[in-house]
């Protein structure tokens, strides 16, 4: 997967695959506050990125992410492949952006054990880089 950051301009023609991905994201999060349009509407108007997973011009995956605390908290990610990957490109984007962490929120029990894998610490899920 190659890392390509959208822009506001390109969001209509990715929607319906993004907002595919953020509807599988709550379908497996029913307790999350928020919906695919929210997310639309903050990559829309720049209080959000996606950074996402091309494969040539097929989108593999996405995360979505927001500025916080000197670093970004994570609001959604979906991946139809490798996660080491994905949680990869997080990590260098983060970097290249002088974020000093990463961080997100969750109740999925799956989530203690692949957080931890990668080197963040529970609570508020949050990595320093």
């Amino acid at each position: 997967m190659t890392p390509r950051v959208l822009q506001p301009e390109e969001l209509r023609h990715y929607w319906p695959e993004i907002e595919y991905g953020l509807t599988e994201v709550l379908r497996k999060t029913p307790s999350a506050k928020w919906i695919p349009e929210d997310v639309y509407a903050a990559i829309l108007y720049k209080k959000a990125v996606c950074v996402m997973g091309m494969v040539n011009e097929d989108l593999h995956g996405f995360f979505v992410g927001k500025p916080h605390e000197n670093g970004i908290f994570v609001w959604a990610v979906y991946s139809e492949g490798n996660l080491d990957e994905g949680v990869m490109h997080l990590v260098n984007y983060a970097k290249a952006t002088n974020c000093k962490h990463i961080s997100f929120q969750t109740d999925r029990k799956g989530w203690n054990k692949v957080a931890q894998k990668y080197g963040f610490q529970p609570n508020v899920w949050r990595m320093e880089i």
